[in-house]
């Protein structure tokens, strides 16, 4: 078997440059975006221009995050979150018609979602959900008539990653969405997600970040789940997932990073399905200090049979300082770090209690289904 490729054309072009990523989308005109400069004209021209923008102005604002359903890409209604700190209606249609090619409707037996390509050789990334357990895999592009068939190529547990393959030659009009650097996102940068919207059809929102975490991003542009989420300039930082027990109902949606994708992608795609390593505690930061404080220990996990001690137990409970040679200063590095090893690896952690100093040696399980 091949050894698969970097979703980026030059890995080693990530830092500083962004030349890592494959290709960008045709930039939309400036008419699109709502740029461009007025036409020159006599003193009333310009007055009645100006009347008009400002018109224009107030339509485009109730469109700004609309949701676009259907293959004619019209603005339906919008959402006051996405209004607030989307990007102009016109950006989003640009974009939305510029990346449909590359999204798809994924069909299986326990109902649909949404999935994107990122390999031209037929590679789709989508949610685990919409196919775990699934048989008679399926994906549709432009056509619902005319399904095609695609199989499971692998699946990561602890990301909720799939990776589906199609026929190239059963897709002529197949498109890869180019990825870029997740790492590079701040809060409030404009998004927009694709997707299926179930009995709707293909569909757009605009919206922001609203958040940022481990292997986890929060916006406002909430979408069906397995669909791309994308920055302005068109490229993906994200896949978009279910939400959580802590944002359903609250207007916030989830996205795997695109980081992770890139990390989890080339392991399943190759056949392997993961369930990803697990510690089993939940941690916070050191007030004024570094480190990862256990906040709490799920019993019977692996840390738990270490004999780790969470936050409020005799002592004052433990902090990691370290996972092997990597230190940790934050939550997010015990994450990332655990998240480097396989299930039945023995990890030796650098623990603080009580002002003491000492390894602890872990043997890490595959992480359950709902895990922390």
């Amino acid at each position: 078997m091949p050894e698969p490729r970097s979703l980026w054309a030059d890995p080693s072009a990530r830092e500083p440059q962004r030349g890592w990523f494959e290709r960008s989308p045709t930039p939309p005109s400036p008419s699109e975006d709502g740029g461009g400069e007025p036409p020159r004209g006599r003193p009333w021209g310009r007055i009645a221009l100006a009347a008009l923008l400002g018109f224009a102005a107030l339509v485009a604002a109730s469109f700004a995050g609309a949701a676009l359903s259907g293959n004619d890409a019209k603005p339906a209604k919008s959402s006051s979150a996405s209004a607030a700190g989307g990007l102009p209606a016109g950006r989003v249609t640009s974009l939305y018609r510029a990346l449909s090619p590359g999204v798809v409707q994924v069909r299986s037996s326990k109902g649909t979602g949404t999935g994107f390509v990122v390999r031209d050789t037929g590679t789709i990334v989508t949610d685990l959900h919409v196919v775990d357990g699934g048989t008679k895999l399926r994906v549709v592009f432009d056509d619902p008539s005319h399904p095609i068939t695609a199989r499971l190529l692998g699946s990561d547990q602890a990301t909720g990653l799939a990776a589906l393959s199609i026929n190239p030659a059963d897709a002529p009009r197949l498109r890869a969405l180019p990825l870029t650097d997740s790492d590079k996102v701040n809060v409030g940068d404009p998004t927009v997600a694709m997707g299926y919207r179930p009995g709707l059809g293909r569909s757009v929102v605009s919206g922001i970040i609203a958040g940022l975490g481990t292997d986890v991003l929060q916006t406002d542009a909430v979408s069906d789940r397995g669909g791309p989420l994308v920055d302005r300039t068109g490229m993906v930082i994200g896949m978009t997932s279910a939400p959580s027990a802590k944002t359903a109902g609250t207007g916030i949606g989830l996205a795997v990073p695109s980081t992770t994708i890139e990390r989890v992608l080339p392991l399943i795609e190759t056949g392997q399905t993961t369930a990803g390593a697990y510690l089993g505690v939940q941690a916070a930061a050191v007030p004024n200090g570094t480190g990862a404080l256990v906040q709490s220990v799920v019993s019977g996990s692996p840390a738990d049979v270490a004999g780790m001690q969470a936050a409020g137990s005799v002592g004052g409970g433990d902090t990691i300082l370290g996972v092997e040679t990597t230190r940790i200063a934050t939550p997010d590095d015990l994450v990332k770090a655990i998240s480097a090893h396989q299930p039945g690896d023995v990890v030796a952690l650098l623990v603080e209690r009580d002002g003491q100093r000492f390894n602890l040696d872990v043997t890490l399980e595959a992480r359950p289904q709902n895990g922390p």
